[in-house]
């Protein structure tokens, strides 16, 4: 039975999914709303269709506000969407979006997008139809083996669940592996430099890798983990605001590596994978714990640019859960200007 209109709203409104569109430059925004979700309850969505609230966290260039639009016609009733340029008052206006998922225009709203929510509507199947998940029509190629296969030139991002902000990877895809893949990022207009706020001292420099490893975690589906990773960067981040006690911070990271580095699971997935002369992606990840710990990387420091490159380098031949795996290993966010020192199958830094 298909729940009605009514239960539907109550049910965004106890527990909203928000889909946040991260804009490079504001990592500030990004973390207040994500701290403004969770304090009213609601979870981060992973796509669209599973969201309630769309909201976006900066000032979008007009290719990544094409995106959010293309997103926005994804959400199904009830829904809203919301923009914000500041810091402040972010749980006030995050509450009024989602009361309003409740409001009478939601019907009018779902009617005229012939939303199946509105109504109960079952001749939503007349609507013309369109490709399956909105992927272009396939072209055919030959792969190594000589068959024709489809080819879909597919961007991944920059409306992307635990993706980095703005970032855009063009990919040729044949089935379900990358055959070419090129980084671009859609930066915005007046986006501080990206390297001011994670950078700001010790503390700043540790969330900031926290903030890589947790975003790596979502990727991996370890979502507890990334879940605690992404706390303690917000607890670090309180603490150098309000005092410099972090003893319970601090207990809390030695816990998360120790389970981290006990688990076989995540080691199976990273092991081997996306391999450099430096390491590989469980190594990446290590480097990042470690940051987190130290504050301190490597001195041979890559830039978010050439760490993108070589990303993109190894994605290809890889399926594409594999290739999200290399690129979250590597985390060339925009918002951040160093790398990790990377480790040895031996865990020695390199």
């Amino acid at each position: 039975m298909r729940p009605s209109a009514g239960l539907l709203a109550r049910w965004a409104g106890r527990r909203p999914h928000l889909l946040l569109v991260p804009v490079p430059g504001y990592p500030q925004l990004r973390l207040g709303v994500e701290a403004a979700t969770s304090a009213l309850g609601g979870v981060l969505a992973a796509t669209p269709a599973d969201a309630d609230l769309l909201v976006v966290a900066g000032d979008p260039v007009p290719e990544l506000s094409d995106a959010i639009e293309v997103a926005w016609r994804e959400l199904p009733g009830p829904r809203a969407r919301l923009h914000v340029d500041q810091a402040g008052g972010l749980h006030r206006l995050l509450g009024r979006a989602v009361e309003s998922l409740s409001a009478a225009s939601q019907r009018d709203d779902a009617t005229g997008r012939r939303d199946e929510w509105s109504a109960g509507r079952d001749d939503a199947g007349d609507q013309e139809m369109g490709m399956p998940g909105g992927l272009p029509m396939a072209d055919r190629a030959a792969d190594r083996d000589g068959l024709p296969l489809d080819v879909l030139h597919v961007p991944l991002g920059p409306v992307l669940a635990d993706w980095p902000a703005g970032l855009v990877v063009d990919t040729v895809l044949q089935g379900d592996l990358v055959q070419q893949a090129e980084g671009r990022v859609l930066r915005a207009h007046d986006a501080a430099s990206p390297s001011q706020f994670w950078n700001a001292g010790t503390a700043h420099t540790r969330a900031g890798a926290l903030d890589s490893l947790g975003r790596f975690l979502a990727v991996a589906g370890w979502g507890s983990a990334a879940a605690e990773a992404r706390a303690l960067r917000d607890a670090l981040l309180d603490a150098a605001e309000i005092t410099d006690e972090v003893a319970d911070v601090e207990q809390r990271l030695g816990r998360l590596g120790r389970r981290l580095l006990r688990s076989r699971t995540l080691r199976l997935v990273g092991d081997g994978l996306g391999r450099t002369d430096g390491g590989d992606v469980t190594a990446r990840w290590r480097a990042w714990l470690d940051a987190a710990g130290s504050g301190t990387y490597n001195d041979a420091a890559v830039s978010a640019g050439d760490r993108l490159v070589q990303a993109c380098r190894l994605m290809v031949g890889l399926d594409v859960g594999q290739a999200r795996l290399v690129l979250a290993s590597f985390d060339p966010d925009p918002d951040r200007a160093e790398l990790p020192a990377q480790r040895d199958r031996a865990g020695s830094a390199s």
